[in-house]
């Protein structure tokens, strides 16, 4: 018995097959279009982003030559720059943080002023007065300038130099009282303070010293005047006349012959004295 042949494939599923295949390769199509008109499009930076990567490279260039420059350029980089923006505002703060510690410069006037006032520093070294008095001046005309801290720090130099040397000033002047009061020269001594009161006297460390030594003096010039009236007795009860007026033309001396205000009582006192001594 012979086998049945198999029955041949149905025209349908032909079709259907045919129909699959077909549309798979329009749908393929479709998606590579799709794809082909997008992909150029991809990682290629919307308008904001480039402009904003352009100002961040110009601002880069700037910044050494022109600081503040580079720092407005960094500053108008908007946050539609995406990336951009985020790094520019790091580099406004790191320049304005640098731009904080950078000394600022002075005024044309200003600095012009303050090397007219280091020259004279150098030609009137010593003499205090002259340079505080040019260095308050420069403070006075300049008293927001970018040079005051300078210029305060050469006040207070000056000021410490000055202190020292009126210092010594003082130191000399008390010797030289000590040695003229040796000579009983109480007048002298009392000119000696006097001369050197006109520098001294503001000088807190060293003028209250030397005033209470002037007090001193006055009240040993008196002291000295009695002893010299009891001496003076002394001499005239023996008859001494010309011994007790040479002692009075001794204590006219003393007393600063009549040029010492301290003393112009005293020597009144003993000028009239030597008149009622007669020869």
């Amino acid at each position: 018995m012979m086998s049945a042949m198999p029955a041949p494939p149905r025209k349908t599923s032909t079709l259907r097959h045919e129909f699959h295949v077909i549309a798979t390769v329009l749908g393929t199509a479709v998606v590579f279009g799709i794809l082909v008109s997008f992909l150029p499009g991809i990682g290629r930076p919307v308008p904001e982003e480039s402009a904003g990567a352009t100002t961040y490279l110009k601002a880069q260039a700037a910044e050494k030559s022109d600081p503040a420059k580079a720092l407005e350029l960094f500053a108008s980089i908007g946050p539609e720059a995406g990336e951009w923006h985020d790094r520019a505002r790091r580099q406004v703060a790191r320049l304005k943080a640098e731009a904080a510690r950078r000394p600022r410069q002075a005024s044309p006037e200003e600095q012009a002023d303050y090397d007219a006032l280091l020259e004279a520093w150098r030609r009137h070294a010593g003499d205090h007065e002259e340079l505080l008095r040019r260095c308050e001046a420069f403070v006075m005309a300049h008293p927001r300038g970018e040079k005051r801290p300078a210029v305060e720090d050469m006040i207070a130099q000056a000021r410490q130099s000055r202190a020292a040397k009126r210092a010594q000033e003082a130191g000399d002047v008390e010797a030289a009282v000590a040695r003229l009061l040796e000579r009983r020269d109480y007048g002298g001594a009392l000119l000696a303070i006097e001369k050197a009161s006109e520098r001294l006297r503001t000088e807190l460390d060293v003028w209250p010293r030397l005033a209470a030594r002037r007090d001193a003096i006055i009240v040993e010039a008196r002291k000295h005047y009695q002893r010299q009236l009891e001496e003076s007795n002394r001499l005239l009860k023996e008859g001494l006349k010309d011994d007790a007026r040479r002692l009075w033309f001794s204590t006219l001396r003393a007393l600063g012959e009549g040029k010492v205000p301290e003393l112009a009582e005293l020597h009144r006192a003993a000028a009239l004295r030597v008149e009622e001594i007669r020869p």
